[in-house]
């Protein structure tokens, strides 16, 4: 049987059979060779849980060993052998752990996140970390942008406004026109620069923050945060989660951002201090909030949740059929490259 044999339908429902169509304009024919000779003997230890359709796949590709916390492997000494990790990113993994995976050599991230891992400690080991935050920066840069929208124009107050019986009692005040607004943009990695192309085919002026400045970038970097809040009509939060971002955006951005000023979050809810931020809103400190994430996740604090001047998703900033399909492939070519010594890819 040759691959053009095989019916088509075959290629677009077999989750591991797109893998292998995905990596084949990366890998040489004895690469390919490789994989669709199998890899699952290759054990993979799935820390936390992931969606299903990712699950399925690891499940599909390797010998897949689960525990639903770190702490589980300290009571697991056959785990000692294990090579790779697939994980959520949000689960706690530590140096410890990691002493204990004595040959670790990947951890692959269900996300664009890395929150729970020791970044510091990976990096000394020369243990990768991929992620996949090039397969969802479109999605999650298209919610900030519709949050941005939503903000601005507060659709659903209007819409609230128009089928509520108040439209034959006078019109719906004023919004903020996309066009010719300044965007502040914190982090400029694969989400923050999806966000930066879009606002800008939008016709917004923009601008960011980061660490260090992006020499490719066409757009203006602004060194200090408070500096890119005051000059902001909307500040969009596309930066890591983790320690060293916890609570960047406090009262003092806030103010800055001021009463004309939109807040919208696609990052972490670690990254606001969410009380300011309820603070801000009630005072009129800034106009209006669009968050896709928050600190109690699934359990969002009543002051949001009921604050007529946020809007607020279920964290739902990769939530596409197509996009979570593709995270999970990406996850595991991450973990297939590293298991059977292919180069590496950026992530």
């Amino acid at each position: 049987m040759t691959l053009a044999s095989i019916d088509k339908s075959f290629w677009l429902n077999c989750p591991l059979a797109r893998l292998v169509m995905a990596l084949t304009d990366k890998f040489t024919a004895q690469e390919v060779t490789t994989l669709t000779n199998g890899i699952s003997d290759r054990t993979v230890l799935q820390v936390g849980p992931l969606a299903p359709e990712a699950e399925e796949l690891l499940r599909r590709t390797f010998d897949l060993v689960r525990v639903d916390t770190a702490e589980s492997i300290a009571a697991r000494p056959d785990l000692a052998a294990i090579e790779a990790i697939a994980t959520s990113g949000k689960v706690p993994l530590d140096a410890a752990l990691m002493g204990r995976l004595r040959h670790l050599r990947i951890i692959s991230c269900l996300g664009a996140g890395t929150d729970g891992i020791d970044m510091a400690e990976a990096a000394r080991r020369g243990i990768s970390v991929a992620t996949t935050a090039s397969v969802l920066a479109g999605d999650v840069a298209d919610v900030a942008m519709g949050l941005v929208i939503v903000a601005g124009r507060d659709f659903i107050g209007a819409s609230r406004h128009a089928v509520g019986g108040k439209w034959q009692h006078g019109r719906y005040p004023l919004g903020q026109s996309l066009s010719g607004a300044r965007l502040g943009i914190v982090g400029l990695g694969n989400i923050g620069n999806a966000v930066a192309t879009r606002a800008t085919a939008f016709g917004m002026q923009v601008a960011y923050h980061s660490r260090r400045r992006v020499e490719a970038a066409p757009w203006n970097h602004v060194s200090n945060l408070v500096e890119l809040a005051l000059w902001s009509d909307f500040l969009v939060l596309c930066c890591p989660g983790g320690e060293a971002t916890r609570r960047l955006v406090g009262r003092e951005v806030l103010v800055a951002l001021g009463a004309e000023g939109r807040l919208i979050n696609v990052s972490r809810g670690s990254v606001v201090d969410e009380a300011a931020l309820i603070d801000a809103l009630d005072q009129g400190v800034i106009a209006a909030a669009g968050l896709d994430v928050c600190e109690n996740e699934p359990n969002p604090s009543r002051s949001l949740a009921d604050n007529s001047r946020v809007f607020l998703l279920p964290h739902i900033g990769s939530a596409t059929t197509q996009t979570r399909t593709q995270m999970a492939e990406a996850m595991v070519k991450a973990l297939t490259r590293e298991l059977c010594d292919f180069p590496r890819a950026n992530t």
